[in-house]
C-alpha cells in the first residue's frame, strides 16, 4: 500500500508530520483524518492499521499526524522536543486539527482532491480535541467544517486533574508527566491549565458537542481503564447527534501492542471497531458520491 509523507506548519510554526493512505478501491470521496492522544503520535499502535484499513477498503483519503507541540519528531522512538510538549495546550491541539482539516479540504495534501468531506477521528485525547476544534468550527461558522466527527476511547472533560495537581501546576508552573514508553521525565506546562481558566467556553466538552452539526459517533471500550465506558456513554446520550458505540473486550489502545506487527492478524476489537467506523460512515451518507452539477 502506497503511504506518502506530508508536512506543513502547525501552531507557532512547528511542523505538523503526517502521511497519507490514498484509497485503493475508488477515487476518494471524503478525506479522514486521524488524531493520535496524549504521548502518542501518528505510528501509535493501532492508528496505522486503522489508517491502512480505511484507505483499503473505503473511497476514503486517510491521513494521520503528529500534532505540532505533540514533542515527537521524525523518529518516533524518543520525545525530540520535550519542549514542544510542556508548551503543549487544547488550543494548539485545536488549531493544528483546523489547519490540517484546511489544508485537506483545499486539496494541499497528497491524494486528496479539494473540496472533500472531512471526516475527524480522534483517539483518547485526540478524540476530545477533534470536539473542541470541531464545535469552535460550528460556533464561530468558519469555512471549513467536518461532516463527520468520530471519537475513540476520548475523555468527554478536558481537565481530569485533581485539585491537588491543578494547585500544583498553577504556583509551580509545570507538572511532571513521565513517559513510560521513552523513560523521559516530561513536563505538562501552566499553560495547559491556565487557557482553561481563561476561557472557559472554549474547553467545555459537552457544550462544544452540542455545537456540531453534523453526525458524531463516540466509540467506546467496555474494558478501557483509562476512559470508563459507563461514564462516557452517560454524558454523550444528552446530545441527540452523538450515537455511542460501545465494544465489549475492547481496552485504551483496541488490543494492540505498540508497535504493532504490520503483518498480523488485527485483534477482534479492532476489527469490530473499523466495522462501526465503516458502518457510521455510511449511514451518515459522507461518502455517497457528490451529485453531478
Amino acid at each position: 500500500m502506497i503511504v506518502e509523507p506530508w508536512t506543513i506548519d502547525g501552531s507557532g510554526g512547528e511542523p505538523i508530520r503526517g502521511d497519507a493512505h490514498p484509497p485503493t478501491r475508488a477515487p476518494a470521496r471524503a478525506a479522514a483524518l486521524i488524531v493520535h492522544g496524549f504521548k502518542g503520535y501518528k505510528d501509535y499502535g493501532f492508528i496505522p492499521l486503522l489508517a491502512r484499513e480505511l484507505a483499503g477498503d473505503s473511497p476514503l483519503a486517510v491521513h494521520r499526524f503528529n500534532l505540532s507541540h505533540a514533542g515527537v519528531g521524525a523518529d518516533p522512538s524518543t520525545f525530540e522536543r520535550p519542549d514542544l510538549f510542556e508548551r503543549d495546550t487544547w488550543r494548539t491541539q485545536a488549531d493544528d486539527i483546523r489547519t490540517v482539516m484546511t489544508a485537506a479540504y483545499e486539496g494541499r495534501l497528497p491524494h486528496t482532491p479539494p473540496g472533500l468531506p472531512i471526516v475527524l477521528i480522534g483517539h483518547s485525547r485526540g478524540g476530545t480535541a477533534c470536539i473542541l476544534c470541531a464545535g469552535r468550527a460550528f460556533r464561530d461558522d468558519e469555512p471549513v467544517k467536518p461532516s463527520m466527527v468520530v471519537t475513540v476511547s476520548a475523555p468527554e472533560a478536558a481537565d481530569t486533574m485533581s485539585d491537588d495537581q491543578r494547585a500544583l501546576l498553577l504556583d509551580r508552573g509545570w507538572i511532571d508527566s513521565p513517559s513510560s514508553r521513552t523513560g523521559q521525565q516530561l513536563r505538562v506546562g501552566r499553560d495547559w491549565l491556565q487557557q482553561q481558566i481563561d476561557h472557559p467556553d472554549d474547553h467545555d466538552v459537552q457544550a462544544m458537542r452540542a455545537r456540531i452539526g453534523c453526525p458524531m459517533v463516540a466509540v467506546l471500550g467496555q474494558e478501557d481503564d483509562v476512559v470508563p465506558a459507563d461514564d462516557a456513554v452517560q454524558l454523550v446520550s444528552r446530545h441527540e447527534n452523538v450515537i455511542p458505540v460501545v465494544i465489549e473486550g475492547a481496552d485504551h489502545v483496541w488490543n494492540t501492542p505498540n508497535p504493532a506487527d504490520p503483518a498480523a492478524p488485527l485483534s477482534e476489537q479492532l476489527r469490530t471497531l473499523l466495522d462501526a467506523v465503516r458502518m457510521h460512515l455510511a449511514l451518515s451518507g459522507v461518502l455517497a458520491p457528490a451529485s453531478a452539477s
